[in-house]
Order: structure tokens, then sequence, then C-alpha cells
């Protein structure tokens, strides 16, 4: 119990340190019974909203973004039956445990991809986890997260389309239950180019439906043009190919192209792989 208060305790005061904030809550018409959805912003980064139902459902979404501090911690809030919990994280991955037993893991290579909650039917209270700026940048180029609630048939989904809206919705196969919102941010920033002049090529971020319609999701950035005669020329590197990483670096936006080539100057060889119409490649090379 001591545990759980100390967890609950630092929670609580990690999320009143984050001024920003876009709560999601659910209200019952005592009158006909059905349930309303609204939302109360203090985040200038992000603009209305949208709710549904269908059915009766017991669902909140609390986000915090920071503004000015990137280095401010994401957080995301599901209401749900969880009387007793315990947040554990194991390097970028994150567990959220219920009496020793799993109520929701975050996993899956390359960041956030998957969300299982195993139902619970005894009290009713907020389980909150906390999603890192690497792990909320990761699930943001992953384009699409889906999460699944065991036993029961039902199913979530959050989708971060083009223009940065993200979409959640939940759906009961045995109830017709659906719920969705939209929390779109004022400002999309511009997608980043870098040029390597070591290699010979320039790259530009993907989006999440670019990233997506390229083959593999998740990561990569897009060959906008090589150089003739150049380490990427000889290479056959082509515009149009996404390089996916370079020496163990995932290339996530273009600027990270320039992790794997410090300061741009020669080095040891290189190692990236690349994708040409979903088909995975490598290439080496000596920089001299």
């Amino acid at each position: 119990m001591k545990k759980w208060l100390l967890a609950l305790s630092l929670v609580l005061l990690s999320s009143m340190q984050c001024a920003t904030a876009t709560d999601i809550y659910v209200r019952k018409d005592d009158f006909t019974g059905e349930k309303h959805f609204f939302s109360q912003s203090s985040s200038p980064d992000l603009v209305g909203g949208s709710f549904w139902t269908r059915r009766y459902v017991d669902v909140s979404l609390h986000m915090e973004l920071p503004v000015k501090n990137k280095h401010a911690p994401y957080w995301i809030r599901f209401d749900m039956r969880t009387p007793r919990w315990v947040l554990v994280t194991e390097g970028e991955s994150l567990a959220l445990k219920l009496d020793g037993g799993e109520i929701i893991r975050v996993s899956g290579p390359g960041g956030l991809k998957s969300l299982e909650i195993v139902d619970n039917e005894t009290a009713s209270e907020s389980a909150t986890f906390r999603l890192t700026p690497a792990l909320l940048r990761k699930m943001a180029t992953a384009g699409k997260v889906e999460f699944r609630l065991t036993g029961e048939e039902q199913s979530i989904t959050g989708t971060l389309t083009d223009e940065q809206l993200f979409d959640l919705s939940m759906f009961d196969a045995h109830g017709a239950e659906m719920l969705g919102m939209q929390v779109p941010p004022k400002e999309v920033p511009p997608p980043s180019s870098y040029t390597s002049t070591i290699l010979g090529l320039s790259v530009a971020s993907l989006s999440a439906e670019q990233s997506s319609l390229k083959g593999d999701p998740g990561y990569g950035v897009m060959v906008t043009d090589v150089v003739k005669d150049s380490f990427a020329a000889k290479a056959q590197i082509q515009p149009g190919d996404v390089l996916k990483y370079a020496n163990g670096v995932f290339l996530y936006h273009a600027e990270d192209l320039q992790k794997a080539t410090p300061n741009n100057q020669a080095g040891p060889v290189l190692a990236v792989v690349y994708t040409r119409k979903g088909e995975k490649k490598l290439f080496r090379l000596q920089i001299n």
C-alpha cells in the first residue's frame, strides 16, 4: 500500500508540474442515461476537439504536451478498472501492473506499437502511464498505434494523420460501442531536410502516411537528390529510396543522418539499410 501511495504521489506531482493539458471527461445525462464528452484545454499547442459515443463507456483520456521544454514528459491517462497499480519502466518500454499481474504493456521494436489492456471488474480508478518524448516521437512516425483490450473482443486504435490529428477510437464487437476523439495541434512543423556532402545525397523526413506507403512504417527518410559520381551514386542509391538506419542510428528525421556521420567528416565504414519498393537493401562504404 505504501508503495502504491508513493507511486500515485509521484504521478500527481509530475503531472502538476506540466501546466499544459487537454482533459476529456464523461458526464451522464440523468434523464436520458446518455453519456456526453467534453474537454477543457489550457494548452496553446492544442485547438478544440471532437468526441462521440454510441453506448455508455467510462474512458477518459488525459494528454499533456510541452510548449517550450522539449524534455517535458508526455502523459496519457485512461480511466479504467485498476484499483492498485505499479508503473514499471525498462529502457524505452514500460508496463503498468496490477497485483503483480500485467495490466498495460507498451512495447514493440522501434517504439510504441501496441498497448494491451487486461480488464478487471473491481473498482474504477484512473490508471496513468507516461510516454517520454522519445516514445511519442516514435509513435508519431509510426502513424498508427493499435490498442487491444483482451478477453472481450474490444480494440482501441489511435492514428496520427498527416495533418498531425491524433484520432482515438474504441470498438466493442459485443455492444456496438464506439468512442472517438481528435486533438489537433495549432501548427504542423514542415518536413525537415538534410544534405550530406560526404555521401553526396539529400534526404527529407517522411510524414506518417508517406512512411506507411513506402513500406516499413515507423521510421525512415527519403532520398530526394543524389550527386553524380558521389558515394551514394556509386552505391546505386536513387531518389525515392528510403534510408532506414545508418551504423545503428535509426533515421526518424532527416537530421538523424548527420548523427551517423558526425560533423560530416570522413570516418570508418558506413553501413546503411534502405528500402526500394518495400524491399530492404544494404550498402557499405569506406569514407576516405
